[in-house]
């Protein structure tokens, strides 16, 4: 993933979407890409299910800018997450380093985070 990824000739960028309780990828039009759906405990994020549309899905990168993005926007908000998606959970194994400290400690082991 690099920041030249462009789809439509755009750069995505992730939102986050209160309203439909998700995260969204999309570039500018409105054109959404795909999307985490979530649910705030307040304190704690619980990632649900990661969709990329189909017609986006054959782009390399996507989903992970979209996990990055908003796994980025949790810890801004000082929030914790609960990985239940296999697409985040996959991204935080491999990059353990870098955010394997939002998942509480006590549901680590939960996770396969120990």
């Amino acid at each position: 993933m690099t920041d030249e990824m462009l789809v439509l000739g755009q750069i995505p960028t992730v939102r986050n979407d209160p309203t439909h309780d998700r995260y969204v990828i999309s570039v500018s039009g409105g054109v959404v890409l795909g999307h985490i759906d979530y649910h705030d405990l307040g304190h704690v994020v619980s990632l649900k299910r990661t969709v990329i549309e189909p017609e986006y899905a054959s782009v390399q990168g996507l989903s992970n800018r979209l996990v990055h993005g908003a796994l980025a926007e949790i810890r801004a908000r000082g929030q914790k997450m609960l990985p239940y998606c296999p697409v985040v959970r996959d991204v935080v194994t491999r990059e353990r380093d870098r955010f394997e400290d939002l998942v509480p400690e006590k549901h680590r082991e939960e996770f396969g985070l120990v």
